[in-house]
């Protein structure tokens, strides 16, 4: 199954601000709890939030290109 893993870095240290970066892996694992190891092992210097491509496509708002909000 894929994965994306968010990193949260930038979001950790300026939840204040009201903008934040967030850099993107898209991984391949069995499963959410071998996703998540797999991010804690290779790269336990930053925080991350891990989430199904499936749950993730579920939640993207689409958007018209010439629409007037």
């Amino acid at each position: 199954m894929i994965y994306l893993a968010f990193n949260l870095e930038d979001y950790c240290h300026n939840q204040s601000a009201g903008f934040t970066r967030v850099g993107v892996r898209i991984i391949e694992a069995k499963n959410l709890r071998d996703a998540k190891e797999f991010m804690a092992r290779f790269y336990p210097e930053t925080a991350w939030a891990v989430v199904s491509k499936r749950t993730f496509d579920a939640g993207i708002v689409p958007y018209e290109r010439n629409s007037k909000a």
